[in-house]
């Protein structure tokens, strides 16, 4: 079976690291190509890095969007930009995983 490509997109939802932390450890499934920092996350990040996010590497949101290899994202921002960031990933033709609208 071939890997699924996949980025996270945002690391400010509460149960972001979680996520992102569960992706990374189904590597029999998932490849995963990254995550990047959404807007008014940076903060959290820099508190966050050390633990989940020093085991992959940070993209730009524009890196993931225009990767043609990627097959799908899971968005973890805050809820109020979530569904910005989602149908930011759809309309570039990527499979969404997100929490809530």
């Amino acid at each position: 079976m071939r890997k699924v490509k996949i980025a996270q997109i945002g690391i400010g939802h509460d149960h972001a690291p979680e996520i992102f932390d569960s992706i990374l450890a189904q590597d029999d499934i998932f490849e995963v190509k990254g995550f990047c920092v959404c807007e008014g996350e940076e903060a959290q990040y820099e508190a966050q890095k050390e633990k989940v996010y020093a085991k992959s590497i940070r993209l730009s949101l524009e890196e993931i969007l225009n990767d043609p290899q990627l097959d799908a994202v899971t968005v973890e921002c805050q809820e109020i930009i979530l569904t910005k960031y989602a149908q930011m990933a759809i309309d570039h033709g990527l499979h969404v995983h997100m929490d809530k609208p």
